[in-house]
């Protein structure tokens, strides 16, 4: 009798165990529904996370109304409709536009979408010959004034933010320009003369050189500008410099002092393009040279060694404060790897490998596949898309823990209504959370919902 009072006992408490286990189980991932609405990321400013609302095909007959809405930790859906006052609208080329962009002030339990407190700007790049026009956002985060472009879909703008977004830089095919928060002009950065010749005269020489050979003389004068971490620095693209001998090279740009230098000199007609900031006192760059490229990083003082990258073709896509995601080989992309830099001696140590059931690629169709994925902010996780072999024109979401060298794959996100839906986009909001872009298939019209996706 007593042993069957202990037995029954112990599965009275495996039954309550799993019962409290069940829903702790569950509740590790999270989905929080946000609406049939494009959200793209802008901005991640004090933790506060900027989104724009990108509007449809469907938004084109009417301007749809201003959404606020909340989400709890559950996940479940307490999305409500409502007309915020702060947010305005007009039409614009035919085309609806909520100005300013949506903020989240908040990615908590509770979170609320609100309105910006100022209207979009425009700030005039007066140079020489053209006269560039960026249209801009000031929002207030915290306190705190942000700038974010006042349309992220528009790319002709060349806008370049800073990380914490108080700064950002115009670049046209002649000049470099300066935006600063709290300022309404831009500051032109570049200088117009290099070695007593100006953009006119370097650009004849270089067509000259290249007299009777196929591609059009392209004189880069600040290309590619990439601000650090901190936003005192940028590292620029230039031929400039090296117009007798071909190729490239990298210079650096001090702010503060608005001074620059030669950081990777060319050597032999090679090119080379700056691929990220590992930190503020270190960049990793491309070198292209006889058909191939190899990836080495710099300091401040251009000292350089070239990075250990097994593989044919490797291919470096994510970079986060020494943190490094790769696959060896860009053309056949079905491995990624996750490395770590010494600063001591440069060396490279692999923590992480994994050979996928699909190949990483772009997120956008009808591109060259390119591999798709960042780092947390915290650096804890990485995130990639990938399409699976089962099927090409699905992707998948892969969340990579590195403490627990453990993968999770988002095969598709909830779906109410039963209809498939496809992984589109993603943007990190915090170490845990994600705003995903889901595209499905309503009435015969492709349409992008916004989600977030909290890993337990």
């Amino acid at each position: 009798m007593r042993r069957r009072t202990v037995i029954l006992s112990a599965v009275g408490l495996m039954i309550v165990s799993l019962l409290v286990a069940v829903p702790l189980l569950a509740s590790r991932d999270k989905w929080s529904y946000l609406g049939p609405e494009n959200y793209q990321l802008v901005a991640v400013a004090d933790n506060v996370p900027v989104v724009f609302n990108a509007l449809q095909d469907r938004d084109k007959e009417k301007v749809r109304e201003a959404v606020s809405g909340t989400f709890r930790e559950s996940g479940v859906e307490v999305f409500e409709q409502g007309r915020n006052p702060d947010l305005k609208t007009r039409w614009e080329d035919d085309r609806p536009e909520i100005l300013p962009p949506l903020t989240f002030k908040k990615i908590t339990p509770q979170n609320t979408l609100a309105g910006l407190r100022k209207e979009v700007f425009e700030v005039f790049c007066k140079g020489r010959e053209e006269t560039i026009k960026v249209k801009l956002a000031k929002l207030c985060v915290n306190d705190k004034s942000i700038l974010v472009a006042a349309n992220p879909e528009s790319s002709s703008s060349g806008l370049v933010s800073s990380p914490d977004n108080t700064r950002c830089l115009v670049a046209t095919e002649k000049e470099l320009w300066l935006i600063e928060a709290g300022k309404e002009d831009a500051v032109k950065i570049s200088k117009d003369v290099f070695n007593g010749k100006t953009y006119a005269e370097l650009r004849s020489e270089l067509q000259k050189k290249l007299a009777g050979e196929e591609g059009p003389a392209v004189l880069w004068w600040n290309d590619n500008p990439v601000f650090s971490p901190d936003g005192s620095k940028i590292v620029y693209m230039t031929n400039r410099d090296c117009v007798a001998s071909g190729g490239s090279s990298l210079w650096l740009y001090d702010l503060a002092t608005r001074k620059e230098r030669p950081l990777v000199r060319n050597v032999a007609g090679e090119h080379y393009r700056c691929k990220a900031w590992v930190d503020n006192s270190h960049v990793i760059y491309q070198k292209f040279a006889r058909g191939a490229s190899r990836y080495f990083i710099a300091d401040l003082q251009g000292n350089s060694i070239e990075l250990k990258l097994e593989g044919q073709k490797p291919e470096i896509f994510a970079v986060h404060n020494g943190l490094l995601a790769y696959t060896p080989d860009c053309t056949a992309p079905k491995t990624v790897c996750i490395a770590k830099i010494s600063f001591s001696d440069f060396s490279i140590t692999r923590i992480y490998e994994k050979t996928i059931g699909g190949a990483l690629r772009e997120v956008m169709p009808g591109t060259t596949y390119r591999p798709r994925g960042y780092f947390a902010p915290d650096g804890s996780r990485l995130a990639y898309l990938f399409a699976p072999d089962t099927g090409e024109t699905v992707q998948q979401i892969a969340i990579v823990d590195l403490a627990a060298k453990k993968e999770v794959v988002l095969k598709e996100a909830p779906s109410k209504e039963g209809t498939r839906a496809i992984f589109y986009d993603f943007d990190w909001l915090d170490g845990r959370r994600l705003l995903v872009r889901v595209s499905r298939v309503v009435n015969g019209m492709s349409e992008i919902s916004s989600w977030i996706y909290v890993r337990g």
